[in-house]
């Protein structure tokens, strides 16, 4: 099994187009919506919530992991109305709804008018009520599939020219109508339809809640690190800062305060900056035991900005997947490489 993207629209700033706001990773593309936050739609953390504008474009993250021609697609939504404008694009492929919430899933570009609907939903999604959508999808130019599940259950099958290019390298989140919203949330994407679909899944944002024995990044204010990275919403007010090659800061985490049944991986994301001429760079570091996962070395720019998404499937003490009490113990961070 393996994650290419986990989202699950927690820990942005509180203003959306912000610096550490979701826009700076759901880059907006045409005349896309305006992203705004609600809470999320199991009753806790936040979702992401589109709000249409009679919209022609929408938003798009890349991935930060390279995907081949399959993979399968998951999150929970929820719309206020529905109509002639975009659910989700992936792939080559794009889905839409009828008024009466019927999903139709296109071949072709981000574009509600001039594609091929290639699928047609068994059922009808209703208004103001939470789903758990799949989208199961081995893009082709010829020979490809797609199935699209709701709630577990399949609402749709088609074999054939899935898209007009090979390659998936995208997500894209919906443009609606004026006045139509569309909430988003526990978004994964697998990157192989090889992999199980691992169905109704939850994100769950953890933040850190005290410094350990690795402590060598500077807290900007006070002296204990993990009071200036705590916050639930991204907050670039107070920050860690680091001068040295291979300085390294480990945070203890808050528990995760369930069992859960499975644990697909953890994902770290940073927002960074440097102040100095030259190159800085940084990765994410997982330590669970005695055993050390190190992210992808990345380079931070002069503005702040998220660095792509390290995605750690395996406990790497075990190599085995995660469990709660392993994820209750971990420690994470970051260290200055250059």
């Amino acid at each position: 099994m393996g994650l290419a993207l986990i989202d699950g629209f927690d820990d942005y700033a509180s203003s959306a187009g912000g610096e550490g706001g979701s826009d700076a990773v759901w880059v907006g593309f045409g005349s896309p919506p305006a992203s705004t936050y609600i809470t999320g739609l199991l009753g806790s953390g936040r979702a992401l919530n589109l709000v249409g504008a009679n919209n022609t474009g929408g938003r798009s993250r890349n991935f930060a992991q390279a995907i081949g021609d399959g993979a399968i697609l998951s999150f929970r939504f929820k719309a206020s109305q529905f109509g002639q404008f975009a659910l989700f694009g992936f792939g080559g492929i794009f889905a839409k709804t009828n008024s009466g919430g019927q999903i139709q899933i296109c071949r072709g570009g981000f574009d509600t008018n001039n594609n091929t609907v290639i699928l047609y939903s068994s059922g009808n999604l209703a208004i103001n009520t939470p789903y758990f959508i799949e989208v199961k999808l081995v893009g082709k130019t010829s020979g490809g599939s797609l199935e699209l599940f709701v709630d577990g259950n399949s609402w749709g099958t088609f074999s054939g020219q899935t898209q007009t290019f090979n390659g998936i390298s995208s997500v894209q989140l919906g443009a609606g109508q004026s006045g139509q919203t569309w909430a988003y949330d526990d978004l994964y994407v697998l990157n192989d339809v090889a992999d199980v679909r691992l169905g109704d899944m939850k994100v769950v944002t953890l933040l850190a809640n005290a410094d350990t024995a690795d402590a060598d990044w500077t807290p900007s204010t006070g002296t204990d690190g993990y009071a200036v990275i705590d916050d639930d919403q991204a907050n670039t007010s107070d920050y860690l800062s680091a001068s040295n090659a291979g300085d390294l800061s480990l945070f203890d985490f808050a528990n995760l305060g369930f069992s859960p049944a499975t644990v697909a991986g953890i994902a770290i994301e940073t927002l960074g900056k440097k102040s100095d001429a030259g190159t800085t760079t940084i990765r994410n570091v997982v330590k669970s035991g005695s055993a050390i996962a190190n992210g992808t070395t990345r380079s931070v720019g002069t503005a702040f900005g998220y660095q792509a998404q390290d995605i750690f499937p395996t406990d790497p003490n075990t190599s085995a997947a995660w469990t709660g009490a392993a994820i209750d113990a971990l420690k994470a961070g970051i260290e200055r490489v250059a």
